[in-house]
C-alpha cells in the first residue's frame, strides 16, 4: 500500500495516475498473475478467466471514477485507490 500511496503521490492529476500507475498495476494483477513464479502453486482458474465477463471499475480517492473494463453490468468489481494526497 505504502508503494502505492507514493507512486499516486508522484502524478498531479487523477487522469494521470489512472494511466500511469494504476492501469499497469490491473494489467499485472490480471494478465501476469502469477508474477515471478510467486505463487509457487498457482490457484487454478486463472484470475483474467475468473474476471472475463466482468465489469471492472477504478476510483481514485473517490473523486475520480473510470471503467477499466466493460462487461456485464450486474458483475462488478470496483477497486478503490486512496492517496494522502489529493489533486
Amino acid at each position: 500500500m505504502a508503494l502505492l500511496d507514493h507512486l499516486l503521490s508522484e502524478h498531479a492529476s487523477y487522469k494521470d495516475r489512472y494511466k500511469r500507475v494504476v492501469v499497469p498495476f490491473l494489467e499485472r494483477l490480471i494478465e501476469d498473475f502469477p508474477i515471478m513464479g510467486y505463487p509457487a502453486t498457482v490457484p487454478q482458474p486463472h484470475l483474467r478467466d475468473l474476471v472475463d465477463s466482468w465489469t471492472v471499475e477504478v476510483a481514485i480517492d473517490s473523486a475520480f471514477v473510470q471503467r477499466y473494463r466493460a462487461g456485464d453490468p450486474n458483475r462488478v468489481i470496483r477497486f478503490d485507490f486512496l492517496s494522502t494526497s489529493m489533486s
